[in-house]
């Protein structure tokens, strides 16, 4: 490992030395800036010159400020193929030095996410593993500058690199991933964790403090060892019961969830349901849902009874005069709510119903 580390540094140094190149100088100010943007003009030889001074529109006698230019950057130019530039290899290199050889998504990430993490490794073994570092020092490049600090670019792709990039032009097989985890209704909530089955906060959840001191020793007298039993017992019957009530949210929330949305419109079904959560515990499900109707029909029933024996009362014979009772009734009411029409939708046939 220390072996890799050492080579990427030494050929992070070979691409950014100056090595022969000419250093470049501002025309005006006198700054260096062989590695930084600068200007370059197109109709005056070896003329350049940094931002602020173009900036400012700096002249000279033979360079006017009409004069076209060019804008170089030292690091886009290509290296050795022409979507790879000097600083995308400087960032390949410097992302292998940071994450490792085989990190190839964080050094993807690295670059920007410019190149996917199977062309960072299609490109690393096909330029540096492929060619010794003697071998990559004269390798041949796409872009350089000559003497006089022009970047000179071939319009060539070196061809045996071209041809083995082809050959191997392969994707990379992906690590497999993780299975999903079953979506379950929790999920949505914080403080429930999938993947354990448990919540942040459960019940009697700092029972464990009172038993982190207790320890059991030699010369323990007997009341004291029984109080420490004592101790485990309510803490084995809390992890019980702990157990018990987590799998019961966990089993029933689902249906929990649907009853809720299913009866929060009706006042009766929602006072009753409410009202028999506490015994959700007792029964199963199937069970629960079955006294649960039980009840809703049972008091919907009792309320009939009791307009028909209201009717009865005033001498209403016929289901017409029936149907004009409940009307005048209902506008007795200050709002006709959605409740009163379910209690008073078709009494006749649902009396009819329950007697066959």
């Amino acid at each position: 490992m220390e072996g890799s580390e050492q080579s990427y540094k030494s050929i992070l140094k070979k691409l950014k030395r100056k090595g022969g190149l000419k250093q470049i100088s501002c025309e005006f100010c006198l700054k260096d800036i062989t590695r930084c943007t600068y200007i370059q003009c197109s109709e005056c030889s070896n003329l350049f010159y940094c931002i602020p001074c173009f900036a400012y529109a700096k002249s000279k006698p033979d360079h006017l400020t009409s004069h076209k230019y060019f804008v170089i950057d030292p690091v886009k130019f290509p290296l050795f193929v022409h979507d790879w530039s000097g600083k995308d290899e400087v960032m390949l290199l410097q992302g292998l030095l940071k994450f490792g050889y085989g990190n190839w998504g964080c050094i993807s990430e690295h670059l920007g996410s410019k190149k996917s993490a199977w062309e960072c490794e299609k490109h690393y073994k096909l330029i540096y593993l492929r060619y010794a570092m003697n071998q990559l020092r004269n390798f041949p490049v796409l872009s350089c500058r000559n003497d006089q600090g022009f970047v000179i670019t071939s319009d060539q792709e070196n061809l045996e690199l071209k041809a083995s990039m082809e050959i191997e032009e392969q994707p990379v097989p992906q690590p497999e991933k993780r299975p999903e985890i079953e979506k379950h209704p929790l999920s949505e909530f914080a403080g429930y964790m999938p993947l354990r089955r448990d919540f942040e906060i459960e019940y009697e959840n700092d029972i464990e403090m009172y038993l982190a001191d207790l320890e059991f020793y030699d010369d323990d007298k007997t009341e004291d060892t029984e109080i420490k039993l004592k101790q485990l017992e309510v803490y084995n019957k809390v992890l019980d019961e702990r157990e018990e009530r987590k799998n019961f949210v966990i089993d029933r929330w689902p249906l929990e969830l649907a009853n809720e949305k299913k009866y929060k419109n009706n006042i009766i079904e929602k006072t009753i349901y409410q009202a028999l959560k506490p015994y959700a515990r007792l029964m199963p499900p199937e069970k629960h849902q079955t006294l649960f109707e039980g009840l809703v029909k049972e008091y919907v029933l009792k309320l009939k009874l009791e307009e028909l024996k209201e009717a009865q009362s005033r001498g209403i014979k016929t289901e017409d005069e029936f149907k004009k009772f409940l009307n005048e009734k209902k506008n007795t009411f200050s709002s006709k709510s959605e409740e009163y029409d379910n209690v008073t939708r078709e009494p006749f046939i649902l009396i009819n119903n329950t007697k066959s």
